[in-house]
């Protein structure tokens, strides 16, 4: 008599035979997403699919709850960030429509705030944010904590760093990785953001594929499937390049491979942190066990100098998403300036002022000037020929001869208070570089950067603003500020030693509906300048 087999579901008998390879990640994802994901295809994999529902209930979807901690906020300020943090909600629903977010007493997300924070390892002033992440279905898959001042001199945020921070956190629970030198509220910053920085239908299509694995694998999971899990394993032929000096304006190209090690599509993005990589030619990806070549070209046109540039790859592998590739390279100026650093600041008494620049040009590509014109303010600027000493670029310490010529430049007194650029045009006889441009500042007394502020549209709760208000080499004290509407403060930050301040100007939310204008004068200790009026300008709906 024969031995009797068990019995099996036929479902069950189907998961054990016929697995499936589950879905590619895309490139640029985080790394607790991606190990997540493998860990799951591995559940799968050893038929233990009360694991993977677990590890299920961690991976993004569409529904993403936040939790808003705000306790440790000042109460005049609570309004402006949660008014924030609803800005970046709403960008993420506009960029993705099918996403429902909404802010709940225990949330996915776990956002709260603390007076400062102390550095990050990879930092060397103040974290402006730390993120945690986590796997436990009972805990929140993603806590930020952010400060309420950043950088060295401990200024306050604003709300444009907690929308961006709201939208990176949101941006990270959807498995987005962090993004290095591209303009994306996912590349983070420590410091004070100059903007709210915007997504981009990359991040849409980002967090579209990612919740799209996510379905997918769902479906997997549900139907009791058992799931290859894919390792795709990145390789590269070099890291570190040190190709050899050029002359500024030659092109510098350098190539390397890219071999796929694992057993499934390695997908890949570069992302440059320079605009001098002028071309970067590679397959977006590399199926397993091959190669791809990846051809980079670098226009040192405007890049003189020593240059210590990266390129970053995203990769899908679950383990080394990012890889730093190193160039170091040289393309040897073919002029160069001295006397002023480019956009530095010439101050102006009350006799005008008269300065002089060197213009050293390149043995290797000789050229003359023919004529000096100076644009944006009325100064006269001649030229003549030049020898003198001038440190060695190749030996620190040691002076060289050299052969050049002498910018002089005459600045009249009329030009009126303030701060305005000056581009210095040397006219030479070459036929590709006609105009050699070097553009400084020449300034009057104390100046309020911008000289007005615009606030926007502004509602019936409290907002801010800020503007600068800077002299560079001739300290001063802001004494006091005045402002001729009750509905605006104002306090001064002393953050560059008394050469610099910056004004946080603060509305109270009580204005009158339409056109709001006031003016913030600054009670200064200089007696040529002892009042700085600055406009201050809004549309109150």
């Amino acid at each position: 008599m024969g031995t009797l087999l068990p019995m099996f579901p036929i479902g069950f008998a189907l998961s054990f035979l016929l697995p499936v390879v589950g879905p590619e990640l895309p490139a640029s994802t985080d790394l607790t997403f991606r190990r997540d994901v493998l860990a799951l295809q591995e559940a799968t994999w050893r038929l233990d699919f009360r694991e993977a529902e677990r590890l299920l209930a961690v991976l993004p979807n569409r529904t993403i709850t936040i939790s808003w901690d705000d306790t440790k906020v000042p109460a005049d300020r609570k309004i402006e960030f949660a008014k924030a943090r609803d800005k970046a909600i709403e960008s993420w629903k506009e960029l993705v429509p099918s996403l429902q977010i909404s802010v709940v007493p225990k949330g996915r997300i776990r956002l709260s705030f603390e007076a400062e924070l102390p550095p990050n390892a990879d930092t060397t002033g103040p974290a402006g944010a730390v993120y945690f992440f986590s796997s436990d279905p009972d805990e929140a898959r993603v806590e930020g904590i952010l400060a309420q001042v950043r950088t060295a001199k401990k200024l306050q945020i604003d709300a444009k760093e907690v929308t961006n921070e709201v939208v990176y956190a949101i941006g990270v629970s959807l498995g987005l990785g962090e993004i290095a030198h591209i303009a994306s509220p996912m590349n983070r910053e420590e410091g004070l953001y100059r903007a709210v920085m915007p997504l981009s239908s990359g991040e849409a299509l980002l967090a579209n594929d990612t919740l799209n694995a996510v379905a997918r694998l769902k479906g997997l999971v549900d139907a009791r499937r058992r799931i290859v899990p894919t390792r795709p394993q990145v390789f590269l032929s070099q890291t570190e390049f040190r190709p050899a000096a050029v002359v500024q304006g030659d092109a510098i190209s350098q190539s390397f491979l890219i071999v796929n090690k694992g057993n499934s599509p390695l997908r890949i993005r570069l992302v440059p942190d320079c605009g001098c990589f002028a071309a970067v030619r590679y397959d977006k990806s590399v199926p397993p066990g091959e190669e791809r070549l990846v051809q980079v070209t670098v226009d040192t046109t405007s890049f003189p100098g020593d240059l210590d540039k990266n390129l970053y790859l995203y990769t899908n592998d679950p383990e080394r998403g990012e890889v730093k590739l190193n160039f170091q390279m040289r393309a040897d100026p073919l002029f160069t300036f001295l006397g002023h650093e480019r956009q530095s600041t010439i101050l102006l008494g009350d006799g005008g002022a008269n300065t002089e620049l060197v213009l050293l040009v390149n043995d290797k590509k000789p050229m003359k000037p023919t004529a000096v014109r100076v644009d944006g303010v009325p100064a006269l600027g001649t030229f003549e020929p030049w020898t003198g000493s001038v440190d060695d670029p190749d030996q620190p310490g040691r002076t060289i001869q050299r052969q050049g010529f002498r910018i002089r430049l005459a600045i009249p007194a009329e030009i009126p208070p303030g701060r305005s650029p000056m581009t210095v045009n040397v006219i030479t006889d070459d036929p590709v570089w006609k105009e050699l441009r070097h553009t400084l500042y020449v300034q009057r007394g104390i100046v309020a950067l911008p000289s007005s502020l615009y606030m926007g549209e502004l509602g019936k709760d409290p907002a801010r603003g800020w503007f600068l208000v800077t002299r560079p080499r001739s300290p001063f004290k802001i004494l006091g500020v005045e402002s001729s509407s009750p509905f605006l403060k104002a306090f001064v930050e002393n953050i560059d030693g008394g050469f610099e301040y910056r004004v946080n100007v603060v509305y109270d939310g009580r204005g009158d509906f339409g056109d709001f204008r006031a003016t913030l004068t600054l009670v200064t200790d200089d007696k040529k300048q002892p009042r700085v009026e600055v406009p201050i300008r809004a549309v109150i709906r």
